[in-house]
């Protein structure tokens, strides 16, 4: 014996019976049932649901139409904006038609001519090709492939290229910042001299030890303490000229490393910022 399907006016549940049944329960939640009530239900729903069902129809032609357009402005009006457009129209309204997304691939890449492209770029043609090669027709599978697989092998030699200089670039820097590091702490160093020299040959100091002197001097009747009491500051200020002076020329000579230093950095830091650039959007 045949049998129908119905809907539970109750719980919903799809039944099941017999075609000479009349009456019966829900499997589900033992609903009664009137097997007559049970088909007209069912029936209105799948009714109302074909009505308001989002049924949307793909235009072959416009597709078609589309395509062809894109071609045209990929390989002889060489607008590839436009082609672009067209591709991606393409991949909205037919997702199942490989040529879309391949299209795009093409676009980009320029017909696989522009292969200084960057990580970021090369992981969006990533995904085209991938969606390209997924809904491609298994005898067009292999073509694609090898050619996606020989543009992507390019492509990548370019960005490890740049990323060994970049890498390069970074082992320069850190030499640098370390040479710059040790000067610094020398030239600290020097600059604690500097200024024990000039203490020594500051004319306040001088003064002072003169004033001291010459009363010293007076009390002693230029005895032989005050005579070396007036030496020893002279004696002490020309010494804190000369060491000074030479602690000034050393610092003057250490500024000037410190400064070709800074200078080497920043050159260094524009040139890693430009390749940051170009490992990640291309040239």
């Amino acid at each position: 014996m045949p049998l129908l399907e119905g809907k539970c006016n109750n719980c919903g549940g799809i039944i099941k019976f017999d075609s000479n049944s009349k009456t019966g329960s829900c499997p589900y939640c033992n609903t009664p049932y009137l097997a007559e009530d049970i088909i007209n239900n069912y029936n209105t729903y799948n009714s109302y649901n074909i009505s308001h069902a989002n049924i949307q129809m793909v235009n072959e032609n416009t597709v078609e139409k589309k395509l062809n357009n894109a071609e045209l402005y990929l390989t002889k009006i060489k607008n590839f904006e436009k082609a672009r457009q067209c591709f991606e129209e393409v991949t909205e309204e037919a997702p199942d038609n490989y040529l879309g997304w391949w299209g795009l691939v093409r676009t980009y890449t320029m017909s696989f001519t522009a292969t200084k492209l960057g990580t970021e770029m090369m992981s969006l043609l990533e995904y085209y090709a991938n969606n390209a090669l997924v809904v491609a027709p298994e005898n067009k599978k292999s073509s694609l492939q090898d050619t996606w697989q020989k543009y992507h092998d390019n492509s990548l030699q370019y960005s490890n290229d740049l990323i060994k200089q970049k890498e390069e670039l970074d082992a320069q820097m850190q030499n640098i910042c370390k040479e710059q590091e040790s000067l610094s702490k020398t030239i600290e160093s020097k600059n604690k001299v500097y200024n024990f020299f000039s203490t020594c040959k500051s004319v306040s100091g001088f003064i002072l030890f003169s004033i001291i002197a010459a009363i010293v001097c007076f009390i002693f009747h230029f005895s032989t303490v005050g005579v070396l009491l007036i030496v020893v500051p002279i004696a002490i200020s020309i010494f804190g000229a000369i060491g000074s002076s030479i602690a000034w020329k050393q610092l003057r000579t250490f500024n000037k490393a410190s400064i070709n230093y800074d200078k080497q950095i920043k050159e260094l830091n524009s040139q890693i910022e430009k390749f940051n650039d170009r490992i990640t959007y291309g040239e």
